[in-house]
């Protein structure tokens, strides 16, 4: 248990660094190392992706709000562009996570590692 916490804990705290000196999203370093760790700790396989998946969701949930809170001090926040594209966001996770809980890990185990390379391609 206390080593589950501390792999945990090392896991948030290498994402965080990597986001902040790369400005690369936690979700890109977050998810395969949940993916990595899911399964030693009794996750099933048909799982873990979907798991991994959801807890990033969770964790960007926290720091987007504390990072929306920092930039709104210093007047950096579009409030009214905010609150045009919200309604669109919330479906589209909606109905994201929902297709989700419906796909095989492997389709998205090879969908997120696409993605990634999109990414990464443009940076």
């Amino acid at each position: 248990m206390l080593l589950t916490l501390v792999i945990y804990l090392a896991c948030g705290a290498v994402a965080g660094v990597l986001a902040g000196l790369l400005g690369v999203g936690g979700g890109i370093v977050l998810v395969p190392m949940m993916v990595a760790i899911f399964p030693t700790v009794g996750v099933p396989a048909e799982y873990v992706q979907q798991m991994a998946l959801g807890t990033s969701l969770a964790s960007i949930m926290i720091t987007s709000i504390s990072s929306a809170r920092a930039h709104h001090a210093r007047g950096a926040v579009h409030w009214d562009i905010f609150k045009a594209i919200t309604p669109a966001i919330l479906l589209g996770t909606f109905f994201g996570g929902l297709v989700a809980t419906h796909m095989p890990t492997m389709f998205l185990k090879i969908f997120f590692i696409c993605f990634i390379l999109v990414v990464s391609a443009q940076m």
